[in-house]
């Protein structure tokens, strides 16, 4: 739990729960210290301006004399991780970083201020403007023609077969030639004279 070291202004406070002397948090627009514990419906005095020593903090954050400190009211803390509208205090004691530095020292500046100007509240919402017209859908690009294929080139003409030569005539055979008549036969001539013998 925090202690004070020393203080200079405190709220009294009804609690609308439990609350344990030390203890810390946020009521209306000022965080601080619960002086006492006291039970739902007590009053009880909640230092908001002074010096806090063992303050919790966020252990991965190393302090430095000077730093701005924000009550980050989800995890009930200070860290130096800005808060959209809970500065509250200063550093006033360097403390280190690691899992078991969790607390540091520091001052309350008695209320909580925003970093930045509060915004104001919202103005109603204006008509709805006429919905634009839909651009053009491009159109779509020309396809390249496909180029011809070439005319195929001419095949060679194949060579006529020569004619045939004629064939050569045969000669006929000759007429066989006329068989001679046989003549007559002749006349027997008469016998000759049988010579006479020499004496």
């Amino acid at each position: 739990m925090a202690t004070k070291s020393n203080w200079s202004g405190t709220l009294q406070v009804t609690l609308g729960g439990t609350v344990t002397a030390g203890s810390m948090a946020k009521v209306g627009n000022h965080v601080g210290m619960y002086m006492n514990s006291g039970n739902n419906g007590d009053i009880v005095p909640f230092l908001i301006d002074g010096l806090i020593i063992g303050a919790p903090k966020v252990g991965s954050q190393a302090w430095s004399i000077g730093d701005m400190v924000y009550w980050d009211n989800d995890n009930t803390r200070f860290t130096k991780t800005d808060q959209p509208d809970l500065a509250i205090g200063c550093v006033v004691s360097a403390a280190g970083s690691g899992s078991g530095v969790l607390t540091g020292d520091l001052v309350l500046f008695g209320f909580a201020f925003q970093t930045e100007e509060a915004a104001g509240p919202t103005g109603p919402a204006g008509p709805v403007g006429a919905t634009g017209y839909t651009g053009y859908i491009g159109s779509t690009g020309y396809t390249g023609y496909t180029g011809t294929v070439g005319p195929t080139g001419y095949t060679g003409y194949t060579g006529g077969i020569g004619a045939t030569g004629y064939t050569g005539y045969t000669g006929g055979i000759g007429a066989t030639g006329y068989t001679g008549y046989t003549g007559p036969a002749g006349d027997i001539g008469p016998t000759g004279y049988t010579g006479y013998t020499g004496g």
